[in-house]
């Protein structure tokens, strides 16, 4: 549900001020990655130096997640 949400703040563009925010908590719920460790996934992410995750920024996360995932399982 938390990705959804995140997905959808990405497409609309809407709050952006939180966008940061709601990636730490979707990223701290799907990974055991301390919160330094979050925003530097955020800073490395955020390829276009926007402040934001956008769609293509999030679907990387995403497909290396997935990878990651299928890897380990």
């Amino acid at each position: 549900m938390c990705v959804c949400v995140c997905v959808c703040v990405c497409l609309c563009n809407m709050c952006l001020l939180y966008l940061d925010i709601q990636f730490y908590h979707v990223i701290r719920h799907m990974t055991d990655l301390q919160p330094k460790e979050i925003y530097d996934v955020f800073d490395m992410l955020d390829t276009d130096g926007s402040g934001k995750i956008d769609f293509d920024e999030f679907y990387l996360l995403f497909c290396i997640l997935v990878a990651h995932k299928a890897s380990s399982a």
